[in-house]
């Protein structure tokens, strides 16, 4: 059991909570991130596994990074999960997949996940500074490069020093914005410049009758309101199984 001062500036989510903010399936998340029965878990949670399974910042924001190379490219969770472990043992990063980084399949251009995974970290790689480091497979045959465009990166930023991802900005309007930040509130997502959380004003606009009086009530901007309510009206939907 760990203690609230223990879980300071890590960023704290149930599982349902975390799949819901990176819009997977409750059941991807905990697959992902602890495991099942009949299957090891894609990432190292950051914390110790108890009976309190709990998901931090940085394996969602691992997650993410996992749910768009599945989905975009097909890469399957044998060679994610390859790809991690290698990057931990033969290049000491803990987290790759929350660092600054960016990834490129090694393939045969046909789109079918039949490929190697390949990291570029800033100052870090196989070949020196910015060099490539292939965490999978090997070298061999006709082979396509190809840079995996991970989306969420724009919205992401990173320690100084660190490269580790310390900020996540999913959603901006005008002058407002929802942010996931680890330091504050555990990372339940907030909208800024207020400090609200999302789901705070994003229920107000239905409790105080409209986007307007949910503004008044709250003393924030519509701008914050509106940010809220299409925050929430992207996560919910869909979500992928």
């Amino acid at each position: 059991m760990y203690s609230i001062s223990d879980k300071l500036g890590l960023g704290i989510y149930s599982a349902a909570e975390a799949a819901l903010c990176a819009r997977v399936s409750t059941r991807l998340m905990a697959r992902w991130v602890f495991g099942e029965r009949d299957s090891k878990s894609v990432i190292k949670s950051e914390l110790p596994e108890t009976s309190e399974r709990v998901v931090t910042f940085l394996d969602f924001v691992q997650v993410l990074a996992i749910r768009e190379v599945r989905n975009r490219h097909r890469l399957s969770l044998q060679k994610i999960r390859q790809g991690i472990e290698e990057a931990k043992t033969r290049y000491g990063i803990e987290h790759p997949l929350a660092q600054q980084h960016t990834i490129y399949l090694l393939s045969d251009g046909m789109g079918k996940g039949h490929g190697e995974m390949v990291i570029q970290l800033p100052g870090r790689g196989a070949e020196g500074p910015d060099g490539l480091a292939q965490l999978t497979g090997r070298n061999k045959g006709n082979r396509v490069m190809e840079k995996v465009v991970e989306m969420f990166l724009a919205d992401l930023h990173f320690e100084a020093g660190t490269g580790r991802a310390s900020r996540y900005v999913p959603m901006t309007y005008k002058g407002a914005q929802v942010v996931l930040d680890p330091r504050r509130r555990f990372g339940e997502p907030i909208v800024e410049p207020g400090g609200y959380t999302a789901e705070t004003l994003w229920d107000a606009t239905n409790a105080e009758g409209g986007i307007d009086q949910a503004a008044e009530a709250y003393g924030v901007g519509v701008d914050e309101i509106m940010v809220a309510n299409r925050y929430y009206d992207v996560i919910t939907p869909n979500l992928a199984v």
